[in-house]
């Protein structure tokens, strides 16, 4: 658990892809979860199941759309 004025490293090694000299990361923080964690591309859920209902909604255009230009990245 991270407090106040800890520090974060965050490593990608060679085979991470990346498109530009940046990462954007967002760190969200808050007490652990202690429950089952399936991951499916960037899809992470609690079940296989709701993965798959994610990734179908998704797929249907369910999630909504964000302009490119909405989000502003920060950069330190």
């Amino acid at each position: 658990m991270l407090s106040d004025g800890d520090t974060v490293v965050l490593q990608a090694d060679e085979v991470q892809e990346s498109r530009s000299p940046y990462m954007d990361v967002i760190l969200i923080g808050g007490a652990p979860l202690r429950e089952p964690v399936f991951q499916y591309g960037p899809f992470v859920m609690s079940t296989r199941q709701d993965v798959i209902e994610a990734y179908e909604d998704f797929q249907a255009g369910r999630f909504g759309h964000i302009p490119p230009d909405a989000i502003e990245p920060y950069r330190a």
